[in-house]
């Protein structure tokens, strides 16, 4: 009896308390805003509200009586839901665990004690059959969708529900350099594009051999102006066969651009002016026409202008004097005329300026430059004098004004460009005498006055230029005899005197001169015999004294070559062993 009284109150006991837990699981459910309810396959699903969200934001947890197949979703070009372990260690008891680098775009996440939010899970149920699982659906990115995992719960994840209205991704464009293709999302953050002749970092061309040209004829593709961030782009002798781009101009980074040695065509594009960072511009080497756009002058910054070897025609614009940060100007072998714009002057940084072999006319204006080192204005069609004001230029090195129309005489003030090595005046109408002024040029290394009317005898000052290698006075009028001072011209290699009216015999003189490879003193009014100590001249590899008074014989020692030597290298041209002055040289009766 007293056993059953004791197990009568075990159970009322058990009675309350199933009565106390029963009234407080409702009232977390509803504090928690926890909701089950069956779906129209049967399903039991439990429903969270989460807290502190937008209204009606829901996360599903499925307890699903039977195994289903993966929702099919439009695959996209974002990354693929991943399984977060290999199929080597899943539990096969347990469903795989799937976790997307891209959630949908506002998941509900179960709140947890450090208020972390969590990736929605399906939960295991109990003795059900191990299914394969599916393959992940792919899902489309949110443009808020984060860009790091969320921490997951101790829960399978289930994989995300794709967004219906996320747009598709934008296909690349694809850019053709050197032969290959180059997607401009790959490309558009490269700061470089060099082939082999620059190799640089971030470069397309760094994987080619040294030495090798792997670029096929091709055009330089409008979509260049794409690539926004370039700020340098080295492209030498890279077989471009189209015009430039007018595109270019919106690579506004760019501080070098080298397109030199290919096959470009068409005009120079007015677009260029909006690189205002432009530091080196070379177009040099190619087939380019028409004008040189004025907008050139908005290259602030440039200090390297190259459109040598090209077919532009039309004035130098006077906005070059604007690039008051040049140092070299190079429009040679072109078709340019006009004259040279005074404005010019203004490039007191320039130190190189190339406007040989074209069409310029008019007077030599270049007058005020006191950086420019070299100055070559030769081939084309200037006229009037060498301005005095030229010597203003101290810095020069190298001054070429051949093939000219230039008048009037060698001013004196050439003589204090001490710092000249190079004089080139030939193919002129210069007249006058040779001033002596031109002994003060110690530096000089070449000096050329051949074809013009200078005349008078040979300034003896000639003799402190112990520098000089190459004196070319050729085909002019210079009369006297060949002093001996010309003995001290030590370093001297290559003496032309021939078609003046030099007369007087040989100077013995000439024998110090023994660096002379090539001496010509032919078509003048030289007599006597040719001196035995020129065999001492023993680098002469050609030697002209034709149409001169001379007499005796030619001395056996001169040279190195015999005198029957049919080489090219012969002293004598067409003396086939002759020895006699007469027999090899035509009398020139002046």
């Amino acid at each position: 009896m007293y056993r059953q009284t004791n197990i009568a109150k075990v159970t009322s006991i058990m009675k309350v308390l199933f009565v106390i837990l029963f009234f407080s699981s409702s009232q977390i459910k509803a504090q928690e805003g926890l909701f089950e309810n069956d779906d129209n396959n049967g399903n039991r699903k439990t429903l969270r509200l989460k807290k502190g969200k937008k209204e009606g934001s829901l996360t599903t947890r499925v307890r699903s009586q039977k195994e289903k197949p993966a929702p099919t979703v439009a695959p996209s070009s974002s990354p693929s839901i991943v399984p977060s372990s290999s199929p080597s260690t899943i539990d096969p008891t347990q469903e795989p665990t799937w976790t997307s680098p891209h959630p949908s775009p506002s998941p509900t996440a179960y709140p947890s004690e450090d208020d972390r939010e969590y990736t929605a899970t399906a939960a295991p149920i109990a003795n059900t059959p191990t299914a394969t699982p599916s393959p992940p659906p792919t899902v489309e990115p949110s443009s808020d969708a984060p860009t790091s995992l969320a921490p997951t719960t101790r829960f399978p994840t289930q994989a995300p529900i794709a967004s219906p209205t996320t747009a598709s991704p934008t296909p690349d464009i694809v850019v053709r350099f050197c032969g290959q293709d180059y997607k401009v999302s790959e490309t558009t953050r490269l700061s470089k594009i060099h082939n082999h002749v620059n190799k640089g970092p971030n470069s397309l061309f760094d994987d080619l051999p040294e030495g090798s040209y792997a670029c096929p004829p091709g055009p330089l593709p409008t979509e260049i102006g794409l690539l926004t961030e370039l700020t340098s782009l080295f492209l030498l002798s890279s077989s471009i066969n189209s015009t430039i781009p007018t595109e270019i101009g919106r690579l506004t980074k760019l501080t070098n651009l080298v397109l030199q040695k290919n096959r470009l065509v068409g005009s120079i594009p007015t677009e260029l002016g909006n690189l205002s960072l432009l530091s080196t511009l070379r177009l040099g080497s190619n087939g380019l026409a028409n004008k040189i756009p004025s907008e050139i002058g908005l290259l602030g910054s440039l200090t390297y202008l190259d459109i040598c070897s090209n077919q532009v025609t039309g004035p130098i614009p006077s906005e070059i004097g604007s690039l008051s940060q040049l140092e070299r100007l190079d429009l040679s072998i072109n078709r340019l005329d006009g004259t040279i714009p005074y404005q010019m002057n203004n490039l007191t940084l320039l130190s190189r300026l190339d406007m040989w072999h074209n069409r310029l006319s008019g007077t030599i204006t270049i007058t005020h430059l006191p950086a420019l080192s070299t100055l070559d204005i030769g081939s084309n069609l200037l006229s009037g004098t060498i301005p005095t004001e030229i010597s203003n230029n101290k810095n020069l090195t190298s001054l070429a004004i051949y093939n000219n129309q230039l008048t009037g005489s060698i001013p004196s003030e050439l003589g204090s460009l001490t710092m000249l090595s190079v004089l080139i005046l030939p193919n002129n109408e210069l007249i006058g005498t040779l001033p002596k002024a031109i002994g003060n040029l110690n530096n000089l290394v070449l000096l050329s006055l051949s074809n013009n009317q200078l005349y008078g005898p040979i300034a003896s000052e000639l003799g402190l230029l112990q520098s000089l290698e190459f004196l070319a006075f050729g085909n002019n009028n210079f009369d006297g005899t060949i002093h001996s001072e010309i003995s001290q011209m030590t370093s001297l290699t290559s003496l032309f005197l021939r078609d003046n009216k030099i007369s007087g015999p040989l100077p013995t003189s000439l024998a110090a001169l023994t660096k002379l490879t090539k001496l010509d003193l032919g078509v003048n009014r030289l007599t006597g015999t040719i001196p035995s100590e020129y065999s001492n001249l023993s680098r002469l590899e050609s030697l002209s004294l034709y149409f001169n008074h001379l007499h005796g014989q030619i001395p056996s020692e001169i040279g190195l070559v015999p005198l029957d030597s049919t080489t090219p290298n012969t002293l004598f041209l067409n003396c086939d062993g002759k020895t006699s002055i007469e027999s090899c040289f035509d009398d020139y009766d002046g």
